[in-house]
């Protein structure tokens, strides 16, 4: 695994199997997030351990695996699911479907990020569902 340096440190390049899960206060609502980095924020309220943190934990994993093979991804203002065919822009903590080869995902469409309305949250759940 590859190293680079970031200020006065030096890391490892982050993979979804060798995580670094952070804690830290998130937003109302939400548990844990997947970073472009490859770290995990996870909730403080989230107990260590438990059945929730292993859940949250495979959840964001799927959306980190997807992100390296580069069928998601994010920038502060879209964001993106190949697999699904979707691009998204950012509104208000919203996805908004700005072009789509999806029926199911028809331009225009909107719900929250995290909603399990978008594919990629429903694949994420799928491997939440096997912690």
């Amino acid at each position: 695994m590859g190293k680079f340096k970031l200020g006065k440190q030096t890391r490892k390049v982050n993979t979804p199997d060798n995580s670094p899960i952070i804690r830290k206060n998130l937003g109302s609502g939400i548990l844990a997030e997947a970073n472009k980095d490859g770290s995990i924020f996870v909730d403080k309220s989230v107990k260590p351990g438990s059945s929730l943190e292993k859940k949250v934990i495979a959840h964001e994993k799927k959306h980190l695996d997807e992100m390296k093979n580069g069928q998601i991804g994010y920038t502060k203002k879209t964001t993106f699911d190949k697999i699904a065919g979707v691009k998204f822009k950012r509104v208000d903590g919203d996805l908004v479907v700005t072009e789509s080869s999806n029926p199911k995902y028809p331009v225009g469409m909107r719900a929250p990020e995290g909603s399990n309305k978008w594919a990629h949250e429903q694949r994420a759940i799928k491997e939440e569902k096997k912690a």
